[in-house]
């Protein structure tokens, strides 16, 4: 299932495996598929943990076509 922005479950999971990896073995720099990631701060790689764990969950929901909350909203009608 591909976002809007052309990234697939697959590839969102498969950088969020990375990023966990590194973190784990606390390296600030790693190779994902072609490219170098560096960061700064393992601060900076967290919000980027937390943006593809996000970006997982969002497209994992689309997939599944569930709603986003496990609640339905009331409909207000205009009166009479």
């Amino acid at each position: 299932m591909s976002s809007p922005v052309g990234i697939t479950l697959e590839e969102a999971q498969a950088q969020l495996a990375a990023h966990l990896a590194a973190e784990g073995k606390g390296v600030l720099l790693f190779r994902y598929k072609d490219r170098m990631v560096q960061y700064e701060t393992s601060k900076e790689m967290r919000d980027n943990i937390n943006f593809w764990q996000r970006k997982v969950n969002e497209l994992s929901r689309v997939a599944s076509r569930r709603p986003r909350h496990g609640f339905s909203t009331a409909k207000f009608g205009s009166g009479q």
